[in-house]
């Protein structure tokens, strides 16, 4: 990424960002944070903030929810073994009358069963991920361990 328009755009695209907080949290960091925080709020973005850290008695008289009050998207997937099942198609239909969304999924041959299917919920995915005051990466603590993802893969 070389221009400063294609950081724009990318951002712009962008649905769910990540903030990534150090554990020990300076006020220009806290200001960064939330100042970003409010803007991605007022652009429709879905924010989720990483922090182990406790905010500071004195900030306390700003309105700091846009630091707290974040949810970290849920995904859900569902798994078969195509090796042994295979599969010949994946549809989906939008009921509107019940609102439900069901998954149609069609074997080539073996019936399929219940115990074939594997749910399981996966971490989310972000389309950013922004990193405040961080000089490197033990600086941000356990959510470096947690969430390795957050630093490999954005």
């Amino acid at each position: 990424m070389n221009t400063s328009e294609e950081k724009i755009s990318l951002l712009k695209k962008a649905e769910s960002v990540a903030l990534v907080l150090p554990k020990t949290l300076l006020d220009d960091v806290i200001g960064s944070a939330l100042a970003c925080a409010l803007v991605f709020k007022k652009l429709n973005k879905r924010i989720t903030i990483f922090s182990e850290a406790e905010i500071p008695n004195h900030w306390k008289c700003l309105d700091l929810s846009p630091l707290k009050e974040t949810e970290e998207p849920s995904r859900y997937s569902i798994s078969i073994n195509s090796k042994k099942i295979p599969i010949k198609e994946i549809s989906y239909e939008n009921d509107a009358k019940t609102n439900e969304i069901k998954i149609f999924i069609t074997p080539t041959k073996s019936p399929l069963k219940k115990e074939d299917l594997i749910f399981s919920e996966e971490k989310s995915s972000f389309d950013a991920v922004f990193v405040f005051g961080a000089g490197n990466i033990a600086s941000v603590g356990k959510i470096w361990h947690e969430r390795p993802d957050l630093f490999y893969e954005k």
